[in-house]
């Protein structure tokens, strides 16, 4: 099989909508899952997103990119692989495929570090999670 414009066009439709669709259905469904009995019988609106402060609002996102981020190197890998494989030793291919690695690298390092350093930056303040 040959990687050409419009079979990558086809990859990408045959892993992309079926995510994409799947997000659609189930964002709604955990926002409405998240509005529980916890609210009160004469609360207007419910609080869907479940959290009181600011602070554990940001740490929430957070979390979330951290794991979407873990999720998402492996991906970057497997794609700089296959550029490799399909590079047929052309130089602008395999450096692409080089630098979506050292990138992908990096990125992951920094998503590392980032949780490391708000840790230590609250350990020095003094600050309790």
């Amino acid at each position: 099989m040959r990687f050409d414009a419009e079979n990558k066009r086809k990859i990408l439709k045959f892993f992309l909508v079926p995510l994409l669709f799947a997000l659609m259905v189930q964002c709604p469904v955990d926002v409405l899952a998240a509005c529980n009995s916890t609210c009160g019988p004469n609360d207007i609106v419910c609080n869907p997103l479940c959290y009181d402060t600011l602070e554990d609002l940001v740490n929430a996102l957070i979390n979330i990119l951290f794991v979407v981020a873990l999720v998402v190197v492996p991906l970057m890998f497997v794609w700089a692989g296959m550029l490799f494989v399909t590079a047929n030793g052309e130089p602008a291919k395999l450096a692409k495929a080089k630098n979506i690695m050292l990138y992908t690298v990096i990125g992951l390092g920094i998503i590392l570090l980032s949780r490391a350093i708000v840790w230590a930056v609250r350990n020095v303040l003094g600050v309790s999670p």
